[in-house]
């Protein structure tokens, strides 16, 4: 009888995860960065202005600004296959905690967790291609080795988590925001401690330094997902640990249907992020080089034309002089049109 009930359960269950995949949309790509040329021991983080990088379906947008020819600033998203996680400190930033890319992967994203606007440890990736407008099903993720040194030992900058009698309830955490239609999930936020110090046995206090998998597909089909990490460890100009994760690999669930989703343009051949915005917005031009010039036009809800201009890959369009509200920007090529509705915070 038992296992006449145990065949029937384990057909119910199939024919369920059969139905629910094809009710999330068709089929899945994973984003793991293997496609993506590195050379051994090595990364890349936007020094070439080309503004991101795409795996899979997601394009993962980069913020490099050279400020003199020594001295530079970037944040988003880079790449990397260091497996140096024994030496601490900034000039180790690229490196995952675990040694290694996820699985069979040598190749993993590094996410600067700062917004390069407001400097708010926040910031987007965005599905493209078959995945716009559908869900993300999961994304691995580690620590740095430059984050979880300083949690663990302190460093000139951030304090060693537990204090120096470990009692301390230090935390590290990652939030997981999905963004539709313009507006951020925030009843579908998920969280995930990298590191927690909260326990009251000292034993059980734990700094993540493997990859783990966080499952996302409830969120549903979203338009873009927030990256936000806080801590405990918080001083005069922002949080004190940091702002820095890897990404072993992201699942979407290819959709191929955008026609419900106001913030997916029909083309695609642009990415417009951040969106919403604050004052400046980038455009991401899939397939064009990065001396193409586009032209641009932002116009209100009635048509009305608010601002024009040239721009190319990797370059900010400034917006400052808008007021908060929603708009439409069309951006034009020599083969391609591309519209898209833009929110302005």
């Amino acid at each position: 009888m038992r296992t006449t009930t145990k065949k029937v359960l384990l057909t119910f269950v199939v024919l369920f995860l059969t139905h629910m995949t094809a009710w999330h949309g068709n089929a899945q790509t994973i984003a793991n960065f293997d496609e993506i040329q590195l050379d051994p021991e090595s990364y890349w983080n936007g020094a070439d202005g080309s503004g991101g990088f795409v795996s899979g379906h997601i394009f993962f947008p980069n913020f490099f600004t050279w400020w003199t020819d020594e001295l530079y600033s970037w944040s988003g998203f880079a790449l990397s296959n260091i497996t140096d996680n024994e030496t601490p400190g900034f000039g180790n930033q690229y490196s995952a905690f675990t040694g290694g890319g996820y699985g069979e992967n040598k190749n993993y994203a590094v996410a600067y967790v700062s917004d390069p606007v407001t400097f708010a440890n926040s910031i987007f990736l965005v599905p493209n291609g078959p995945a716009k407008g559908g869900s993300l099903k999961d994304i691995v993720v580690t620590n740095t080795t430059y984050a979880a040194l300083a949690m663990q030992n302190g460093d000139d900058f951030s304090k060693k988590f537990g204090g120096a009698d470990g009692n301390d309830p230090d935390w590290f955490m990652l939030s997981l925001v999905g963004w539709r239609h313009g507006e951020a999930m925030e009843d579908k936020i998920v969280e995930f401690y990298l590191a927690d110090y909260r326990f009251e046995d000292n034993s059980e206090n734990y700094i993540i330094d493997t990859w783990e998998r966080i499952e996302i597909a409830e969120m549903g089909p979203l338009d873009s997902l927030e990256l936000r990490l806080s801590s405990s460890d918080v001083g005069e100009w922002g949080m004190n640990t940091p702002a820095l994760i890897c990404i072993g690999q992201i699942t979407t669930m290819d959709n191929e249907d955008t026609t419900n989703t106001p913030f997916v343009s029909d083309v695609r051949d642009a990415v417009i992020y951040p969106n919403p915005f604050r004052d400046r917005v980038n455009v991401r031009y899939i397939g064009l080089s990065g001396s193409d010039q586009v032209s641009y036009r932002i116009a209100d809800a009635a048509g009305r034309l608010l601002q024009s201009g040239k721009t190319s890959q990797g370059q900010y369009i400034d917006l400052a002089a808008l007021p908060s509200g929603i708009y439409i920007m069309v951006l034009e090529g020599a083969h391609f049109r591309h519209t898209q509705k833009i929110i302005k915070k």
